[in-house]
């Protein structure tokens, strides 16, 4: 890397010509969240449901080890491509961080995420049952075109699994096709086939259902018709 890596660092830096926000694991998430010039996106699932007091308490590296309260924002992470990063450069996609939780002896220690996105498209939409509470499902949707072609995408869903969120498998039907209505009938049917919703206080199995087809729709919808993420 270019820059030095530290557990308690914060900036931004130009890597093989992106852009990128490079966070210790060990930053609040408050103090990313009052950064300028980030994408909207970041801010907008950093405080969906998300408090000032959880944002002022939760690190980068808890937040995501830990996300029960901060899953719209893991969620946008996947979604993106976010990398975490090892001392010996390496990096690790958050889902694999997520199911290794990897620590001691050569442990993480910060974050790379992307804040340019050429030829990207995304969006994130979500349902809550009161503006101040944490989305009951809520769907980010990311992608990179090559002109009218998919060259790459990443669908990261919440509300529909036993732990809390996930990337769905069927965001690859979109790769090397062009974005369509016939083509997202084709996800959403494979998304509801893959997705494990179940019933609990906040919403039954069913109504997470139909909420995940619904948001899955409007996201990727959203996607067909806009223009590249700047």
């Amino acid at each position: 890397m270019e820059f030095m890596m530290t557990r308690d660092s914060l900036s931004k830096h130009d890597l093989n010509g992106k852009k990128y926000l490079y966070t210790g694991l060990d930053v609040i998430l408050e103090e990313i969240s009052t950064m300028t010039d980030l994408p909207e996106i970041y801010y907008q699932t950093l405080q969906d449901g998300i408090n000032w007091q959880i944002r002022s308490e939760l690190t980068v590296e808890r937040s995501i080890l830990s996300p029960g309260s901060t899953y719209p924002w893991v969620a946008t992470l996947m979604a993106v491509g976010a990398q975490v990063i090892f001392p010996d450069e390496a990096r690790k996609s958050i889902p694999e961080f997520m199911k290794k939780r990897i620590n001691g002896s050569g442990a993480a220690v910060g974050l790379l995420i992307p804040i340019e996105f050429r030829n990207g498209r995304m969006c994130y939409q979500a349902v809550r049952p009161t503006p101040a509470s944490l989305p009951t499902v809520s769907i980010c949707a990311f992608m990179e075109m090559d002109g009218e072609i998919v060259k790459d995408a990443r669908i990261a869903i919440t509300g529909t699994w036993r732990n809390k969120l996930a990337l769905v498998k069927s965001a690859d039907l979109l790769i090397g096709k062009s974005l369509s209505d016939e083509q997202i009938s084709k996800v959403i049917d494979s998304i509801l086939k893959e997705i494990e919703p179940v019933t609990n206080f906040q919403a039954s199995a069913e109504y997470r259902i139909e909420m995940a087809k619904c948001l899955t729709q409007r996201s990727l919808s959203a996607c067909l018709t806009q223009g590249e993420v700047a």
